[in-house]
């Protein structure tokens, strides 16, 4: 990247976080959810057999599984199929396990699979839900050597600010038309790309009767990186690179380095020892490649995670926008305080946006029927509030 890009990036960076930290009040809390699919009367969760699924295809992401990527410009090899090669069969499960022992929801049970047999008391059969999963992961790590172009420009130290900038844009312009001319000259750089994909089939059924307690779930996850040489070049088809990264990897985003960047100075101002424990000082060198288990397990955790979420009741971290109202309410609200911002709020003759403030406290402690109740109030004095009609799809019509 030239310097006159990481200056841009900078400025961006700095521009946005500003935004960030300038805009209006919000509110930070943890909230426990439902689980999306509907599970009736289970107790205890068993883990069933968890197997490798080898040499079979993995879909492409929904918008390029039917799609033919033969004309379109990429390195070679090409990858257009990811056929699973790799076992990853006891990680998802391992994985599985951790996510379901975090929700406190149900007791966990045979985490060794079928062959490990029942410890402790036998589980009442019709109260167990027995979940098993196929697992198919593929990965590829492709290393090879690609020209890059480079080309010699002189530049004058000691200047102001508006020519540094002058010269950063001239500088570009330049290497433009010494890349278009090639007067510039190349130079081999090594590189390594890895990709790849997780599928896991799973399925939730009831120990007793054998039936199915939900739909089978699949769920998948990609990933693809590159390492050295040209930065927008790729052994995958331009598309289909852009929907992994933007689906799997939104992370690793531009909005998604902001908000991770705004959160830890927020974090190194809040609570620095917190700041230093979690490894705030501590600097990861983007130029080193990730290695194949940091890859599964991001992909299994990504697949977890969605999948609880399916089964289990599961704890979010929510961040949403205070509206203007009571100024005391407010303030409560912003100090956390949400029994005293509803002791309040309750007892005003309330506007809107107090209206839709008491709904936001209300979903702080997790009491969805009166969130919903209050945001309905906001909403009816201003039907088309995009921020009332958010939040009241977000904790559900009582």
């Amino acid at each position: 990247m030239s310097l006159f890009r990481q200056i841009k990036m900078k400025h961006l960076l700095y521009l946005s976080l500003f935004f960030l930290v300038s805009c209006a009040p919000k509110v930070t809390f943890f909230v426990t959810r439902q689980p999306e699919l509907p599970i009736e009367d289970v107790k205890t969760i068993a883990l069933g057999a968890f197997s490798e699924t080898l040499d079979q295809s993995i879909e492409l992401p929904p918008p390029y599984k039917d799609r033919s990527f033969d004309s379109q410009s990429a390195m070679n090899p090409t990858v257009t199929r990811f056929v699973s090669n790799i076992p990853a069969a006891d990680l998802l499960r391992a994985m599985t396990v951790a996510g379901l022992s975090k929700t406190n929801q149900y007791r966990i049970i045979n985490t060794g699979g079928d062959d490990g047999g029942f410890s402790g008391v036998i589980p009442d059969r019709d109260k167990t839900g027995v979940i098993s999963a196929s697992v198919k992961y593929f990965e590829t790590s492709i290393e090879n050597s690609e020209d890059v172009f480079y080309n010699l420009i002189a530049t004058r130290k000691g200047r102001n600010f508006q020519e540094s900038l002058a010269m950063m844009a001239a500088k570009e312009a330049a290497l433009r038309t010494a890349q278009s001319s090639k007067s510039g000259f190349n130079v081999p750089v090594p590189y390594v790309e890895i990709i790849s994909a997780m599928e896991v089939e799973f399925n939730f059924t009831r120990l007793g009767s054998g039936e199915k307690i939900i739909p089978t779930q699949v769920i998948r996850s990609y990933f693809t990186k590159k390492w050295g040489g040209y930065e927008n070049t790729s052994h995958l088809p331009a598309p289909l690179r852009q929907v992994i990264v933007t689906t799997s990897q939104a992370d690793d985003s531009l909005s998604g380095v902001l908000k991770k960047q705004y959160q830890q100075i927020e974090l190194a101002f809040l609570d620095p020892d917190t700041f230093l424990a979690m490894g705030g000082k501590l600097r990861s060198s983007p130029a080193v490649p990730f290695n194949s288990i940091d890859i599964q397990t991001r992909l299994a955790s990504q697949i977890t995670e969605k999948y609880i979420k399916l089964i289990s009741p599961y704890t979010t971290e929510t961040t949403l926008e205070v509206a203007s109202g009571d100024s005391i309410a407010v303030t409560y609200i912003n100090g956390n305080a949400y029994e005293l911002a509803i002791n309040r709020l309750e007892n005003l003759d309330r506007s809107e946006e107090d209206s839709f403030n008491l709904g936001l406290s209300y979903e702080s402690i997790g009491e969805y029927r009166q969130a919903s109740k209050y945001y309905q109030e906001a909403l009816k004095e201003n039907p088309n509030n995009d921020l009332y009609k958010a939040s009241l799809k977000r904790v559900g019509k009582f």
